[in-house]
């Protein structure tokens, strides 16, 4: 579960912003600042092993570098709050990688911690579609799998939304997003 600092203290867009490229593992979520759930153990080597796989897929085709691949990079969501996807990759890249991200990723990846409620990871998914991202996977450690989700319903809840689910042994396809990269 996401822990908020305080229910009492809240700080403006702009106090957050200037925060930004401390490394503090906070997301800015209506006026509070957000810890968002470490990235220790499995959760952090599955970062380092999609943002290797989706870079040395990218540079072997002419697709991009390492500059198109971002973890926990916080993107600006048009309803004021800041939200790190946990993989992001940007066919181009737009801005400087030390600030907020202000375009949408084409793809976003989240690692859903066993603590996560459906609430927290709806709540989050929501403001990455509303950001304009077309795709998003959704890695559950805990069930083995990955929810790829290509539209949203705004008001439906998480176990109503429409999405493909992928198994172990299963080969997720990141097409036409980043064309022809398979993952077993």
């Amino acid at each position: 579960m996401s822990t908020a600092y305080s229910d009492k203290i809240y700080i403006t867009e702009a106090q957050f912003d200037a925060l930004v490229g401390m490394e503090l593992g906070l997301e800015y979520i209506d006026g509070r600042l957000v810890q968002v759930p470490s990235t220790f153990g499995e959760h952090g080597v599955l970062i380092i092993k999609l943002g290797r796989i989706f870079v040395n897929y990218l540079e072997a085709h002419n697709l991009g570098s390492d500059r198109n691949v971002m973890a926990d990079v916080l993107h600006r969501i048009p309803n004021g709050r800041r939200r790190a996807p946990d993989v992001a990759y940007h066919k181009e890249t737009r801005e400087s990688l030390k600030g907020l991200q202000t375009y949408p990723p084409e793809l976003a990846v989240e690692i859903r911690s066993d603590s996560e409620t459906d609430e927290e990871v709806e709540d989050k998914l929501n403001d990455l579609f509303s950001l304009g991202t077309p795709v998003i996977w959704v890695i559950s450690l805990k069930d083995r799998n990955v929810k790829v989700y290509n539209s949203w319903a705004p008001k439906a809840p998480l176990p109503a939304q429409v999405c493909q689910t992928y198994r172990m042994g299963d080969v997720l396809d990141a097409s036409p997003v980043i064309p022809g990269l398979k993952i077993p």
